[in-house]
C-alpha cells in the first residue's frame, strides 16, 4: 500500500463545488478528489465507495448504497470506486441566517 495512502495524505489536484455536484458515477478503479467544505455530504444511490477525508486519521472508509458521508472539516475528500456506482453530492448552503440583531455589528454615521 502507498505509504501516503496509509498516512491519509491525499496528494495531487481536487475538484471544489463550481467544477463538481449532483449526481455521477465513478467507473471501476476511478478516484476523485474534492476541495471539501465542513458539511459536504456524499449520498451513495447505488453500488460501494470508498472515502477518505484528509487529516482524520482514519483509514478509508467503505459506503454502499443507501449510506452516506458528511466532511466533518474543509479540506480535501477522497473517493474512490473498485465498481460502477451512482454517487450524489450535495455542498453545503451559504449561511442564509442572520445573528440577532443584539450580535450583528453595528456602525453609526454622525
Amino acid at each position: 500500500m502507498n505509504i501516503a495512502i496509509a498516512r491519509n495524505r491525499i496528494a495531487g489536484s481536487s475538484l471544489p463545488r463550481a467544477q463538481i455536484a449532483g449526481r455521477l458515477s465513478l467507473v471501476e478503479r476511478c478516484s476523485l478528489t474534492l476541495t471539501a467544505k465542513q458539511g459536504l455530504t456524499v449520498h451513495v444511490r447505488a453500488g460501494s465507495i470508498w472515502i477518505a477525508e484528509a487529516g482524520d486519521g482514519h483509514p478509508y472508509r467503505q459506503l454502499r448504497a443507501g449510506e452516506r458521508y458528511a466532511a466533518q472539516r474543509d479540506g480535501r475528500l477522497r473517493l474512490r470506486a473498485d465498481a460502477r456506482n451512482e454517487i450524489e453530492i450535495d455542498w453545503p448552503q451559504a449561511a442564509t441566517e442572520r445573528l440577532s440583531p443584539g450580535l450583528e455589528p453595528l456602525t453609526l454615521t454622525c
